[in-house]
């Protein structure tokens, strides 16, 4: 973890990480509403 040049690396990859776990909880939230509605 002490290497300047693999920091960008990471961070996109925490952000890529980050928004792959929003977009998973947003779709189960919109299920869990449709399944509420029905």
């Amino acid at each position: 973890m002490c290497g300047h040049s693999k920091w960008k690396e990471f961070t996109v990859l925490d952000v890529v990480f980050i928004a792959g776990i929003l977009a998973l909880v947003a779709f189960v939230a919109l299920v869990a509403k449709g399944v509420e509605r029905l």
